[in-house]
């Protein structure tokens, strides 16, 4: 009995028939696991991925992990450039932090502009719905119903109260397409010209005086465009007149 005990002591715990069984059974689940995940080394897509779940890393967080290298190689050549060759900055300058974006990182979602928007659409649903119910309970107009405005703003010039600030350039593209049509100029009987506009656009070309200004240029531009309408109208920032 002493012998026997002697030996199961001196036998190491992780050496029993239980630990054994337990170990074979983990390595088991484990590799039936790593196979149905896959051979992560087959990919062949260029995308960042995580292997236990496939989960696709932002485009962003990619992107800084790839060229880490390349962008702390630059700044070492920079730096040894800099302070160590040139000595155009002193060796205790300060480094700036780069700020990549990485794994542990989470992005910014902006939940403040898009509740809003969702709030907005839910109401406009419900408005809807019981306007369209009660439409047709009582015979009405569908066409009409929906020719009126139901906001206390119109949408296609307000945002939430707010006037929207377009960019005119963004007509260009829709002027394009009758630019070929109105390419001639129409005929028409009277003209209406911005007089502030004409002397600001119209160069004085060596006038000492208002008057030289009005017989050599002022004058001869508005007789050039009354030689293809009847009647012409100045307007200034108090006056209009008719020439």
């Amino acid at each position: 009995m002493s012998s026997k005990r002697e030996s199961q002591q001196e036998r190491h715990h992780e050496h029993t028939l239980s630990s054994q069984t337990s170990f074979a059974r983990d390595m088991n689940a484990l590799v039936e696991t790593i196979n149905s995940y896959g051979n992560p080394f087959e990919e062949e897509t260029s995308d960042l991925l995580v292997l236990d779940t496939r989960d696709i890393v932002d485009s962003k967080i990619s992107q800084s992990i790839h060229n880490m290298e390349k962008i702390g190689r630059l700044q070492h050549n920079e730096f040894t450039e800099e302070r160590l060759i040139q000595a155009t900055k002193s060796i205790a300058a300060p480094i700036m932090r780069n700020n990549f974006p990485l794994l542990g990182s989470r992005p910014v979602k902006n939940s403040k502009r898009s509740t809003p928007f969702v709030s907005s659409l839910k109401s406009d649903c419900a408005l809807f719905s019981r306007l369209f119910v009660s439409c047709q309970t009582r015979d009405g107009d569908l066409e009409n119903f929906f020719q009126h405005e139901n906001h206390s703003y119109p949408p296609s010039l307000s945002q939430f109260g707010d006037l929207r600030l377009g960019t005119k350039a963004d007509m260009a593209a829709c002027l394009e397409e009758f630019s070929e049509s109105v390419a001639d100029c129409p005929e028409v009987d009277v003209m209406v010209q911005d007089g502030a506009a004409i002397i600001c656009t119209l160069k004085p070309t060596g006038s000492m005086t208002f008057k030289q200004y009005a017989d050599s240029v002022f004058l001869p531009y508005l007789n050039s465009l009354l030689e293809d309408i009847l009647r012409l109208l100045l307007c200034g920032t108090y006056t209009l007149m008719t020439v």
